[in-house]
């Protein structure tokens, strides 16, 4: 296989995820990307994918052809499909893991209530299925548990995906850990002491409500949080 089909792929669906000028352009971009992934046998696509739990019928023809979905993509899908009250889409992802029930045991998932609305018949049904966000689930029941997640850097370092969902969900409950999201910034986000921000760091100011805020006074904000705690 071509791995320049990769390259489109990957770049229809970051427009699809991404476009701001019209949503009907942004499920276009989306349907050319599983045009692509079923005319040439293409079932192996990460991250990227996750966009099209927006498009149930989409993501029904691309599932048809999946070989492999990551579980930290499932996860996210699964998320997403919570917190945006998606029911059809995770209906199709609980309807794939079934078949290879075996390849997705311990799937946890990170949810960012405050964020996002939590939509309670849809994770029920992930409970059911045994995909649930422990940390959200004992916040619930005004219990804590240890937050046992691995570190942010630790996640990088084991080739995964990290990004603004494992931020917010680390401000979310990490407790005195928050510090981790600092130790990240510092050492993924500046370049030649330049200060690069990525989506971490969007998750911080999200967290904080403060969108605006400037680096070092989210640094400051977060420190003194994690004193406190």
């Amino acid at each position: 296989m071509d791995s320049n089909w990769f390259d489109v792929i990957h770049e229809y669906l970051h427009k699809a995820r991404f476009e701001k000028e019209n949503k009907k352009d942004r499920e276009q971009w989306a349907l050319k990307a599983v045009k692509i992934c079923e005319e040439h046998h293409i079932g192996d696509i990460y991250y990227v994918i996750r966009i099209l739990v927006k498009w149930s019928k989409l993501l029904k023809r691309y599932l048809a052809i999946c070989t492999s979905l990551k579980k930290d993509d499932l996860s996210a899908m699964l998320g997403r499909c919570v917190e945006q009250s998606l029911l059809e889409s995770a209906q199709l992802l609980i309807g794939f893991t079934r078949q290879n029930k075996n390849d997705y045991l311990q799937v946890e998932l990170m949810l960012l209530p405050g964020r996002y609305n939590i939509d309670k018949e849809i994770y029920n049904i992930c409970q059911k299925e045994g995909y649930n966000d422990p940390h959200y689930d004992a916040m619930l029941k005004y219990k804590q548990i240890s937050y046992d997640v691995k570190t942010i850097i630790q996640i990088d370092s084991d080739g995964n995906y990290v990004g603004y969902r494992h931020a917010y969900h680390l401000l979310l409950y990490g407790g005195k850990r928050k510090i981790e999201l600092i130790q990240w910034l510092e050492k993924y986000c500046f370049h030649n002491k330049i200060f690069t921000p990525d989506c971490t760091f969007d998750a911080a100011k999200d967290w904080l409500g403060q969108p605006d805020m400037k680096y070092d006074d989210v640094v400051m904000h977060i420190e003194s949080i994690t004193i406190s705690q």
